[in-house]
């Protein structure tokens, strides 16, 4: 009995990890593309590596041709400002679908992308989503504890949630004449 191929297209459905193995595979070299194709393919589907390398080339190709679908550009949503995980609400300091980023934040981030710089999602998204107190604020504790703590409970956001900070972060560093 065949497996039926799941493929993941949009890219906003991907999980943080997922995106961050996909943003890995584009910036390795492979001494094919095959070799290339195989690691995304495994990213965007239910399939692991054996069973890539056992399909038949006519069936991988498809598979090919649907990678290469896939856009990267649509990730500049509007920003989601709240969301709620296990009843406990976390919070964003957007305004008008635009995400300033503090001084302290932008310190953390730049920290670690210098020492991780191709998984740093969870981290990010750790850093702008923070609990709220009984009045609704948001809790400034910007700690390395409350940090892994929160990466850990949002590390199931998909990228629709993650990309427009992903990109605001991106747009901040390729704009800005800060070192």
């Amino acid at each position: 009995m065949e497996k039926e191929i799941k493929l993941v297209t949009d890219i906003n459905e991907l999980s943080i990890n997922e995106f961050e193995k996909l943003i890995n595979i584009f910036s390795k070299q492979y001494e094919t593309k095959i070799e290339e194709y195989v690691d995304i393919i495994s990213v965007i589907s239910n399939l692991d590596i054996d069973e890539i390398e056992n399909l038949d080339i006519d069936e991988f190709k498809k598979l090919v041709t649907i990678a290469n679908d896939i856009q990267i550009q649509n990730l500049n949503a509007e920003l989601i400002s709240e969301i709620n995980i296990d009843g406990v609400t976390y919070k964003t300091n957007v305004k008008d679908n635009t995400y300033k980023f503090t001084v302290k934040e932008i310190t953390l981030l730049q920290v670690l992308l210098v020492n991780q710089p191709s998984n740093y999602l969870a981290d990010l998204i750790a850093i702008v989503f923070r609990e709220i107190d009984s009045d609704g604020n948001l809790i400034n504790d910007l700690s390395p504890e409350a940090i892994e703590r929160r990466k850990e409970k949002l590390s199931t956001l998909k990228m629709k949630i993650i990309g427009p900070y992903f990109m605001s972060l991106t747009n901040f560093f390729l704009n800005k004449d800060v070192k």
